[in-house]
Order: structure tokens, then sequence, then C-alpha cells
């Protein structure tokens, strides 16, 4: 009885560090991803109203070109082969690019990639927004909130949690105050900034075939991981500790979605205004 409660146990341990592991390293991304998606869906609707669905469609052209380059991208590093490809087209239906792909279902690398090939808009798309910022505006804007571990010991409790999200609000409060200094309104590369949010933001969403790919790869990742963890866990939890050093890496993915959503978010709020039907 002891030796099986003891297999339990390390089951049931193997099962919380593969949940430790993808909350730390992917919680915090998915999460804000999830509601980027929800704001990016009425920032696209309206601003196709207001202006025009071709019109806007050709207005946010690079933001198209990089969500679709961003599958392609993965694609490549998966060993997916790419079948059909078309960056841009402003198509009567609403479909603006699509990458197509063929993949061996043998291959546990290739199903994994699965994941990453949908989800990929959203991490080269937060890249692209953190670059931006980094070559457009002066001073280090997202030091605020590269100052702020967003995980483990961050959400550990209800106090911890209201902390961290206080910290975050206000480090958001001096990235917008830093936009919005004299500084920066009156350089032409802070509209340019603004001008790239709002094209790869209104972009960086993802289709239902997306999803539905991100799923089959996000399901192949976690049986590969479980089983991982309880191949060598016994050795030490040195796979937790390296999913540590890969989330404090993220910090700087976050702090670009994070920026991302709130200017969005406030471009949304700009746009509520604007009524279904032209």
């Amino acid at each position: 009885m002891d030796f099986m409660m003891a297999i339990l146990d390390y089951l049931l341990y193997g099962i919380v560090a593969t949940l430790k592991q993808l909350v730390w390293v992917l919680g915090a991304p998915m999460v804000l991803a999830l509601m980027m998606q929800g704001v990016t869906h009425l920032v696209r609707t309206r601003s196709a109203r207001l202006m025009g669905a071709k019109p806007f469609y050709y207005f946010t052209a690079p933001g198209t070109v990089l969500h679709e380059l961003s599958h392609a991208l993965f694609c490549v590093l998966f060993g997916h082969r790419i079948t059909a490809m078309k960056l841009f087209q402003a198509g009567d239906d609403g479909t603006l690019g699509y990458v197509e792909h063929s993949w061996n279902p043998k291959s546990r690398y290739q199903k994994i990639g699965n994941f990453f090939i949908g989800t990929g808009p959203i991490w080269i798309g937060s890249l692209a927004i953190y670059l931006s910022a980094h070559l457009l505006l002066s001073g280090p804007v997202f030091a605020p909130l590269q100052q702020i571990q967003l995980h483990d010991a961050a959400f550990s409790g209800g106090s911890a949690s209201l902390a961290t999200f206080g910290l975050v609000g206000s480090a958001l409060w001096d990235i917008l105050r830093h936009m919005l200094s004299w500084e920066h309104v009156t350089r032409w590369q802070s509209y340019l900034f603004l001008y790239l949010v709002f094209a790869v933001g209104s972009h960086v969403t993802l289709s239902p075939p997306d999803l539905k790919g991100a799923w089959k790869g996000m399901v192949a990742l976690l049986v590969v991981l479980l089983l991982f963890n309880w191949a060598t866990l016994w050795i030490g939890d040195f796979a937790l500790e390296f999913s540590l050093v890969l989330a404090r890496y993220a910090t700087v993915l976050t702090a670009s979605m994070l920026l991302a959503l709130v200017l969005v978010s406030l471009l949304a709020l700009l746009l509520l205004p604007v009524k279904r039907s032209r």
C-alpha cells in the first residue's frame, strides 16, 4: 500500500510540475492573447466600418503580412512543408492571407509545432511591437514592466496577486506618461510607432483554423512535457528550474503584449461610438 501511494504521489507531483511549467512560461502571454483576441476583433470591425473594409485592409496591410509570415516562420522551424502561401489579399470574403502547410502526423516534434504555428502571430507581433518601441521611442520604454516578476510567487496568493496587479498598473501608467510627454508628442517617430501598433495589433488575432491547430499542438506539448517530468523528476527539478529561467526571459514578451493590449484597448474605446452600419 505504501508503495502504491508513493507511485501515486510521484505521478501527481509530475502533473503539478507540468502545469506549473506551462503556467509560468505561457500562462501570462496566453491570458493576454485571449484578451487581445476580443479587443482586436472590436478594433477591426469598427475600423472597417469607419474607413470602409478595403481601405482598412490596405491601411493595415503590414500587420497582415507579419501575421502570415509568423505562421510561415514557425512552419519552417518545426519542419512543416508550406504548400501554399498568400501574404496579403483584400478578398471580399474577409480572407486577408493564408499559409497552408502539411506535416508528418507521426512526428511528435511537428505535432508540437502546430501550437507555435497557430499562435505565431501573438509571439512575433508582440516582438515587433517591442522592437518598434526600442527603435522609435526614446528611453527605456519597457523598463518599469521588465522589473516586475510576473511568475511564481507573484500570484501565490490573494494579497500577492493584488500587489502584482498594482505594480503592473503603476508601471503601465508610467509608460503611458512617458509616451505622452512633450518629448514624444513632438517626434514623428512616436506617430510611426502608434501606426505600427495599430497595424500589427489589429492582426494579433487567431482565426478558427489557427486555434484548432494550436490546440492540437498544445495537447502534444502537454503530453511530451508530462512524460519528460515523470521520467526525470526523481533526479531533480531541473525542468522546473529551466522553466523559471524561460519565464524570466518571457517577461519581455509579456511586457510587450501588455503595452500592445493597453494601446489597442485605448483605440477600441475611441472606436466604440462608431455605429454598426455606415
